[in-house]
């Protein structure tokens, strides 16, 4: 039985600390010292009592990054939505698994209905798709079903001499790679196609790329587009790039995990023109709409029935999957996974609270957000925007008085963003392109506000005046 005055106990004291104003983002530790707060995190061999779990949890919380904090803008993700929390608990507390209708019956049909609202703001017809555990499996799994389209012996027979290469932005996600090393493609054969000034790949450059490899004799299978990279959040030309695909018949996905929630902006979806082109759409939605950690989808564009035949293995499972009046609602069969948790229901739940068109206005808010911090970089003494960016990130630099070359500037910005990071007042990430180290503020906080952004800055101006003072 479960102990309700513990877990009421301890559910109060969660929401107090997600309700309290904290002055830090994080208390700030190296690995060590948190080794020796919480005894090297060794198990003992006596049971402990529930008094030494809550003296856990709060030393736990205390240590954490507070990534609900508006302080918070390492990631691309960032808030604390209470609706999306709540269905994390019921999916908890239900504790099913979507491997088959009978398992999680309404789990199943809103996650087919999740999949059908996507498919329709994204233009795909004849459409199937999954949830999945984040963007990188949705990578994988649209470069799986490419893989098995371009050489249809390989799901029994294993890797033939076939050479099969994809391509993808330099400015891409690395999951392309990882995808690749794990399907045995060789991470050697992802090729990066140069993108232009604004962030997106360029189209002349993909197709000379799929020239060569074709006269070299090999195979192309895959172009990864993107749809908001995660430095710059550039997004790629949909449009010319599916003409280049369908050219030369190669399969086209789009990996949308930061950008690709735009679809459901009225201000904003152009950004993502073209996406009814494509063949497949990889999309995020514990990043800019705020469900909890993790919430993904892969959603395939006229072939349906395609991610049945790539991933139902079909031998071994009449252990678990029965002919029934209900087993064509099974999605078992089109996954990777067996056990896979409701992630669904923190889709469903943020829609329920917000309604489409809130959703809608909550996307323009981020937007308006990201717009004044630009601004702020513009109008703010020693700072200088490194790309002018159409999206969420801001990329700038601090440059110190007195110092010129870039190399200082460079070291200078990293150590802003540590001694930033150790004060524990803001938290921020950095990142390195053509030869500039920078500082990428992220603006995808639905509690964002004006206020927020400016004492960011104080923090940060506050810090720099400091560090310019040991130069």
């Amino acid at each position: 039985m479960l102990d309700s005055n513990f877990l009421n106990e301890t559910f109060s004291d969660l929401v107090k600390y997600a309700n309290t104003p904290s002055e830090k983002v994080i208390n700030y530790q190296t690995a060590s010292n948190l080794k020796q707060k919480f005894n090297n995190f060794e198990v003992k061999e006596n049971s402990s009592s529930q008094a030494d779990i809550k003296d856990f949890i709060k030393k736990y919380l205390n240590y954490s990054v507070n990534t609900g904090s508006n302080q918070f803008f390492n990631q691309l993700f960032a808030g604390r939505n209470e609706f999306g929390i709540l269905a994390e608990m019921l999916s908890s507390f239900t504790n099913s698994s979507m491997y088959t209708f009978e398992m999680a019956p309404v789990a199943t049909l809103i996650e087919l209905k999740m999949l059908e609202l996507i498919a329709n703001k994204s233009g795909f017809t004849n459409f199937e798709g999954k949830f999945v555990s984040g963007g990188s499996h949705a990578n994988l799994a649209a470069m799986m079903v490419a893989r098995n389209l371009a050489d249809e012996q390989i799901k029994k027979s294993g890797i033939s001499d076939k050479k099969l290469v994809a391509f993808a932005s330099e400015d891409s996600h690395y999951s392309y790679s990882k995808g690749a090393n794990i399907l045995g493609i060789g991470i050697n054969n992802v090729i990066k196609i140069k993108a232009d000034a604004q962030g997106k790949m360029i189209p002349e450059e993909l197709e000379k790329a799929i020239k060569k490899v074709i006269a070299n004799n090999q195979t192309p299978f895959f172009i990864g587009a993107t749809a908001g990279t995660t430095v710059f959040g550039a997004f790629d030309d949909l449009s010319a790039l599916s003409k280049i695909a369908k050219k030369y018949k190669v399969w086209f996905h789009v990996d949308g995990a930061f950008g690709g929630p735009v679809i459901f902006s009225e201000n904003h979806s152009k950004l993502i023109s073209g996406l009814d082109m494509t063949n497949s759409f990889s999309i995020d939605f514990h990043k800019i709409l705020g469900a909890p950690l993790t919430c993904s989808a892969i959603l395939i564009n006229g072939q349906k029935g395609i991610l049945k035949e790539v991933f139902d293995n079909g031998e071994g499972t009449n252990y678990i999957f029965h002919d029934s009046e209900n087993s064509s609602y099974d999605l078992g069969p089109l996954s990777l996974q067996c056990g896979r948790k409701v992630d669904v229901l923190k889709l469903y739940f943020l829609f329920l609270y917000y309604g489409l068109d809130g959703v809608s206005d909550k996307i323009s808010d981020l937007f308006n957000s990201a717009s004044y911090a630009k601004q702020k970089v513009i109008e703010l003494g020693n700072l200088s925007l490194v790309f002018p960016g159409e999206f969420l990130t801001i990329c700038f630099q601090y440059i110190p008085k007195f110092i010129d070359d870039q190399k200082t500037i460079n070291e200078f910005n990293f150590k802003l963003r540590q001694k930033l990071l150790e004060s524990g007042l803001s938290m921020v990430n950095q990142s390195n392109k053509n030869g500039k180290q920078f500082i990428r503020l992220v603006t995808v906080n639905f509690d964002l506000t004006k206020e927020d952004l400016d004492l960011f800055f104080t923090h940060l101006i506050t810090i720099a005046k400091k560090l310019e003072n040991e130069y």
